[in-house]
Formats: C-alpha cells, structure tokens, sequence
C-alpha cells in the first residue's frame, strides 16, 4: 500500500512502530528560576482541591523564564542538526494545539515551593527555620510558633531555586527531625524533673518516653 507522491520503496510513518517513530526524538527537562508570584487557593465548585495563579494575573507559561529556556534549547538544537536542512526543534508538548483542544495547556509542576515559606514572622511567612508553624497570636511573644507542629516539606523554600530540589528537600527534612527530636527530649527531661518531685522518695518513677 503506498500513498500518492510517496517514495514506494520506503515504509510510510503511518505504518512504523512506535520506537521507530520516537528514535529521532530526544526529550529534554529544562530548568531555570521563575518569577516566583504564584499564589494558591482552595479550589471552588467545580474546581480541582488546590489551585494556583499568578499574583500578576498572567498564565504561568508568560513568564520570561520559558523565552530564555526556548532560546537555550534552539542553541543545542543547532548542535544537534545532522544536515544543514534539519528542521528538527525542541517543543514544549503542553503548549500544543493537540493540548489545547482537550483543555490541559498547562505547565507541568514537580516541586510546588514556597506554599508555607520560610521567614522571621508570621507576618512574612509561615513557619521559622525549623519548620515550626507560626501562632499569629504569640507574634510579640519569645515564643512565636504553636508547640509540636512543623512541616517538613518543599513548601517552606521561600523561592524558586532554579536547580533540582530534591536534596535541599530532603536536607531540610532531615535538618527538621533532629530539631523535633531535640525538643522531645527537652520536653521528656522536663516531664521526668517535674515527676520527680510528685514521687514518694525511694520508689522509681516509670520510664515514659513522648512520642
């Protein structure tokens, strides 16, 4: 079966598998440091839980960022040309048309950061640098954030960071648990001094450990 104007002697791409269709494409993530004014919001009727916007009113696909990212990849492109008339482009498959007529023109998103930033206050932020939650009633107090709550997530980077977040989310996680762990046992030292003076002299006071 051939089609009209058609090199007969060649398989048409309608009839190749789908490894011999993708063997000349390459797939590239590009990363790179965006404005950073996204906003979420709990989702309404008909909407999804969780949405997010930009607090500047464009689409997130508008920012600078992606026109810088698009001009690095058109310079690797060039390297990449076998032949002077190579056509072959980096293209972003979100932004398709093929995309747009199912209504999914989107940015993909791996790691959503700064949704409970980092800061000194609750008047900039949501938790301090050990993950503690800030009580907006203790803003003028010493002691700012509510007693055993943290988080320990992305979401307290302050900012886009422009590179892969996975250890500094991973460090902070763990930088996270050993100040947890040392407010346990502060908390355990100080249940066991105050117990000690509600025990008869001579009897052992159970060992209790907080969880």
């Amino acid at each position: 079966m051939t089609a009209p104007f058609k090199n007969h002697l060649e398989r048409q791409d309608m009839f190749r598998s789908e490894d011999e269709v993708v063997a000349n494409m390459m797939c590239t993530v590009a990363m790179g440091r965006e404005a950073a004014v996204g906003k979420f919001r709990l989702g309404g009727a008909g909407e999804t839980t969780l949405r997010a916007q930009r607090t500047d009113g464009k689409p997130f696909h508008a920012d600078p960022v992606y026109t810088d990212i698009e001009k690095t990849l058109a310079r690797l492109a060039e390297k990449l040309k076998v032949d002077e008339g190579d056509t072959g482009r980096f293209i972003n498959p979100f932004l398709t048309n093929v995309f747009r007529r199912f209504k999914v023109d989107s940015i993909t998103l791996s790691h959503p950061l700064g949704g409970c930033r980092m800061a000194h206050d609750v008047a900039q932020g949501v938790v301090d640098e050990f993950g503690r939650v800030f009580d907006k009633t203790k803003q003028h107090e010493e002691q700012k954030w509510y007693n055993g709550l943290y988080i320990a997530d992305a979401s307290i980077m302050p900012t886009a960071l422009g590179v892969n977040p996975s250890l500094t989310i991973a460090a902070f996680a763990l930088r996270i648990a050993d100040k947890i762990i040392a407010d346990l046992d502060h908390v355990e030292a100080e249940f066991e001094r105050v117990a000690a003076f509600a025990i008869p002299t001579g009897v052992q006071p159970a060992k209790t450990r907080l969880l």
